[in-house]
């Protein structure tokens, strides 16, 4: 009688799954704790269609969301560098530091796609130079392009 039963969870537990996983479980074990906690749910066949419906939506966005990511990282790429010009002294040391926004400014002029300041990751920048910033396009995707920190000149002072 020890029968297994599948059971759909309607909960994320760190020992037992996640949330709209499919599991097969000890019936006592469904009976007794799964169902009356509320954690878990009996398949039928209307349910395991629901479920198979939600998965084959799933699957289509990631999808979606791969090809996406792919022509975004295209378009990175086709980027050589982004220039940036700040204020230095003599010793080649910028005033100020180089904000997300203004490296997230020259991405959008030169591919027309718009980030989020959490997807993009600076190193620490304390001088003139060339540096590689790191973006995060997807969980999966990521791509590093090259900042160079160009000396501003007045010219005024010419």
């Amino acid at each position: 009688m020890n029968k297994k039963i599948q059971v759909i969870l309607k909960k994320t537990e760190s020992k037992i799954g996640k949330k709209g996983e499919l599991l097969k479980v000890n019936r006592g074990y469904a009976f007794n704790y799964l169902i009356p906690q509320q954690i878990a749910d009996l398949t039928t066949k209307g349910s395991l269609k629901h479920f198979q419906m939600f998965e084959n939506v799933k699957e289509e966005k990631l999808k979606i969301s791969k090809i996406k990511a792919n022509t975004i990282l295209l378009n990175l790429q086709n980027i050589k560098k982004v220039s940036i010009h700040k204020k230095s002294s003599d010793k080649q040391q910028i005033f100020g530091r180089v904000q997300e926004k203004e490296i997230l400014n020259q991405i959008l002029v030169y591919t027309g796609q718009q980030f989020e300041k959490k997807q993009i990751n600076i190193p620490d920048i304390k001088t003139n130079g060339s540096y590689t910033v790191n973006i995060n396009i997807l969980n999966t995707t990521k791509t590093g392009i090259s900042l160079n920190i160009i000396p501003y000149i007045n010219e005024t002072h010419l």
